[in-house]
């Protein structure tokens, strides 16, 4: 079986967003992480020099964000792990998983995260589908309306893996919720839909 992560608010303002988008972006800066984090290209020396951070969007308090083990970005399509998280899987998920330490900006307060650069590729979308749409110009043109997933994937060789056409789709399988789950981690698991 495979999962989407979830955070535990269920708020429609659920999400963190890389810093850089509440000024004016710096497209040439957010390529080379997406590149890196996300297309798994290039060396990453440039986060020697340079600190990823995130704010949280108004879901997000004090009280509740230092409960979450996991964050979804708006910006990236990675996955963000607490402290605790990384405490319990650093080793077990050498194989899985570079962690990349973030600062999250929520309240006024700085809170410690690791971004979970994904490292193995799965055919996780045995197809889309697409429907026709009339923009408002009169042009046509192609909207996503469905993603099949394969569900009868191998899952013996990987806890988590980003679908190897589709970058911005990864997620984990049973072993993995299993090991959150043992270890009382706050994170949701759902079907990907």
């Amino acid at each position: 079986m495979l999962y989407e992560l979830k955070p535990i608010n269920r708020s429609d303002d659920i999400y963190v967003y890389w810093e850089s988008f509440d000024r004016h972006p710096d497209w040439k800066l957010y390529e080379k992480y997406n590149d890196f984090i996300v297309k798994n290209k290039g060396d990453g020396k440039f986060l020697n020099y340079t600190r990823i951070k995130f704010k949280t969007q108004t879901a997000y308090n004090k009280k509740n964000i230092e409960k979450e083990d996991y964050l979804e970005s708006i910006n990236f399509k990675i996955p963000i792990f607490s402290q605790r998280f990384v405490e319990c899987f650093k080793n077990e998920m050498q194989e899985e998983l570079d962690f990349i330490e973030c600062d999250i900006l929520c309240d006024g307060n700085i809170y410690n995260y690791y971004i979970g650069k994904i490292l193995k590729t799965k055919k996780l979308v045995e197809r889309q589908t697409f429907d026709e749409i009339i923009l408002n110009d009169g042009t046509k043109s192609e909207r996503l309306q469905n993603i099949i997933y394969n569900m009868n994937i191998d899952e013996n060789d990987f806890l988590i893996a980003r679908d190897e056409s589709i970058d911005y789709i990864y997620l984990v399988n049973e072993k993995f919720k299993k090991l959150v789950k043992r270890n009382n981690l706050k994170i949701v698991f759902g079907t990907p839909i």
